[in-house]
């Protein structure tokens, strides 16, 4: 499972988010976990068609996307649609 985080420095959700995801990325062994800023990385972001709500935590199975969190959540929020991704 691929994760790939967009955040931007302004976004105070994005601030409390991310280091959740970097925790959790670790703990559930995530094989590439990618961070981009919504406003350095813009071309790249653009692709994704990520709107402006922040962050975007888009996860990756098998080379396709089969999930986006949207926004600010709960840490067991979190985990819950990673084990569900994970066990599949």
């Amino acid at each position: 499972m691929e994760l790939i985080l967009i955040t931007a420095v302004w976004c105070t959700s994005c601030l409390i988010m991310k280091p959740r995801y970097q925790e959790l990325a670790k703990k559930h062994r995530i094989t590439k976990f990618t961070e981009l800023d919504f406003d350095m990385d813009e071309e790249k972001v653009d692709h994704l068609n990520i709107g402006h709500t922040l962050p975007v935590c888009i996860i990756i199975k098998e080379e396709k996307e089969v999930k986006r969190i949207i926004g600010e959540k709960k840490t067991k929020e979190i985990e819950k649609i990673f084990e569900d991704f994970l066990n599949e």
